[in-house]
C-alpha cells in the first residue's frame, strides 16, 4: 500500500504522497489476547488490522465519502418508512394495482428512494472505480438476502420460530446466492492482492515478499465481509418479519430494521473502499486468477500479429531506454512449464518487463504500465509461444540468490 493514491482512484481531493499513510506494521498490537493464551494471538492481529483500517479511514475519507454514506442511509430510510407500514395497508391488493392505490406521500417516497439509490450507486462507482462491477455483486447479494427472507416467511410468517423444512428451498437458494456473490468478490480481491504484491512489490528475498503480504493483509477485510452478511440477514429478517406480522404490533423489529440499515450501508462502503485504497493504482482490475487468465489470453490474442505463431521466439526489444537507474539485466526469461525461451527481462530495479504486444512496435515496459513507444498497456502475464501456458511475467524469470 505504498503507492500514491490519486483523487480519481480514491475519491480524495488531494493526492496522498507515498509514505504519508501509516503502515500496518506501525500499528502497535495490544497483546491482551496473547497474554490470556498464546493460541489467541490471532485476536491481537485482527484488532491491529481494524485499528489500522480506522486510521486509514480517518485520513483518506473525504466529504465525498461521507456524502455518499448519508445518501445511502437516506435512501434506505425513505424506502423503509411509509404510511401503510403501521396500518398494514390492504393485503388484498398487490402489484401495479397496489402501487396505484398508495397515497400521494407514499408514492413520492417510492420515487425519492429510487432516485437516492441511483445517486448512491453512481457516487460509490466514482469513489471506487476498480470495484464498480463488484459493487453490483454486493448489492445483488443484499437483494438476494431480502428475497430469501420473503420466501422463508411466505409459508411460515413466524420464521424462524416456526418453519416447514419442505417450504425452505427457495429461501435457502437465496441465501446460497448471497453467500456465493460475496465469495466471488472476496476471491477476486484476495487474488488481485496476490497479483499486486507479486508485480508491484517483487523481491527475490522471500522474507521481503512475506513482509509485503503481511502489510497487505486482508484478514480484517474478510471478517468485515462475513459480518456484513450477518448484518444483511438480520436487517432483512427484521423488516420482513415485521411486515409478515398481520397485527404489526412489535415495533422493536421495525426499530431493529431501521438501525441495522445504516450499518449495512457503511459496511458496504468499507468493503469497497479498502481494496480501492490498496489496489487502486494504474489500470488495476479486480479479478480472480481464472478470470485474469481468461482476460489475459483474450487480450494477447487480440493484439497478436499473424506472424506471432512463428516457431522462433521474439527478441527482447533493443531500443528500450536503459539509463543507469533502469538498466535491463542480462537474464532471459523462459517458460515455467516447457522452459522455452521467452522475451521477458528484468529492469535494473528488479521489476520484470515484456515487449509491447502491438504489431510492429519495438517498445517494451513493466507489467500494468504503458509501452515506452506507443503507450499500449503491457499485460502482467505472458503466453508461451510453444506450449500456450499463460503465467505472470515473474514466473518466466529465473530465481537468483536472495542474499
Amino acid at each position: 500500500m505504498a503507492e500514491p493514491l490519486a483523487s480519481d482512484d480514491a475519491g480524495s481531493a488531494d493526492v496522498v504522497e507515498k509514505g504519508k499513510l501509516p503502515r500496518l506494521s506501525e500499528i502497535e498490537k495490544s497483546g491482551w489476547a496473547e497474554e490470556l493464551h498464546p493460541s489467541m494471538a490471532g485476536i491481537d492481529d485482527l484488532q491491529q488490522e481494524f485499528v489500522y483500517h480506522w486510521k486509514l479511514l480517518r485520513e483518506t475519507w473525504s466529504v465525498l465519502h461521507y456524502r455518499a454514506l448519508i445518501v445511502g442511509i437516506l435512501a434506505f430510510w425513505v424506502g423503509s418508512l411509509s404510511s401503510d407500514l403501521l396500518s398494514g395497508g390492504d393485503p388484498f391488493i398487490s402489484g401495479l394495482p397496489g402501487i396505484r392505490n398508495v397515497d400521494g406521500l407514499s408514492f413520492f417516497q417510492i420515487l425519492l428512494s429510487m432516485a437516492l439509490w441511483v445517486w448512491f450507486i453512481v457516487q460509490i462507482w466514482n469513489l471506487f472505480p476498480i470495484m464498480k462491477g463488484h459493487t453490483m455483486n454486493m448489492l445483488c447479494a443484499w437483494l438476494a438476502g431480502m428475497i430469501s427472507m420473503i420466501l422463508f416467511h411466505v409459508a411460515t410468517p413466524n420464521f424462524p420460530f416456526d418453519f416447514i423444512i419442505g417450504e425452505m428451498l427457495g429461501g435457502l437458494v437465496g441465501i446460497f446466492v448471497m453467500v456465493f456473490l460475496a465469495f466471488i468478490v472476496g476471491r477476486a480481491v484476495l487474488e488481485t492482492r496476490d497479483e499486486h504484491v507479486t508485480v508491484r512489490h517483487f523481491s527475490e528475498d522471500v522474507r521481503k515478499m512475506d513482509e509485503s503480504i503481511a502489510e497487505h493483509s486482508l484478514t480484517a477485510w474478510s471478517v468485515s465481509v462475513g459480518v456484513w452478511l450477518v448484518l444483511v440477514l438480520v436487517n432483512t429478517w427484521s423488516g420482513v418479519h415485521f411486515v409478515a406480522d398481520r397485527f404489526a404490533d412489535d415495533e422493536s423489529l421495525l426499530v431493529l430494521h431501521l438501525l441495522t440499515g445504516p450499518l449495512v450501508v457503511l459496511g458496504l462502503m468499507h468493503i469497497l473502499w479498502f481494496p480501492q485504497l490498496m489496489l487502486g493504482v494504474g489500470d488495476t482490475k479486480v479479478l480472480s486468477k481464472r478470470a485474469r487468465l481468461t482476460a489475459g489470453t483474450a487480450e494477447i490474442k487480440s493484439v497478436d500479429s499473424p506472424d506471432s505463431s512463428s516457431d522462433q521466439p521474439a527478441e527482447v526489444p533493443s531500443n528500450r531506454d536503459t539509463s543507469d537507474d533502469d538498466e535491463v539485466s542480462d537474464a532471459v526469461g523462459e517458460c515455467p512449464e516447457c522452459h522455452e525461451t521467452a522475451p521477458i527481462f528484468r529492469h535494473g530495479d528488479g521489476e520484470p518487463g515484456a515487449p509491447c504486444p502491438k504489431e510492429n512496435c519495438q517498445g517494451s515496459g513493466a507489467p500494468n504500465s504503458h509501452c515506452n513507444l506507443c503507450k499500449t498497456t503491457i499485460s502482467s502475464r505472458w503466453t508461451c509461444s510453444n506450449c500456450d501456458v499463460n503465467a505472470p511475467l515473474v514466473d518466466y524469470l529465473p530465481d537468483g540468490d536472495a542474499w
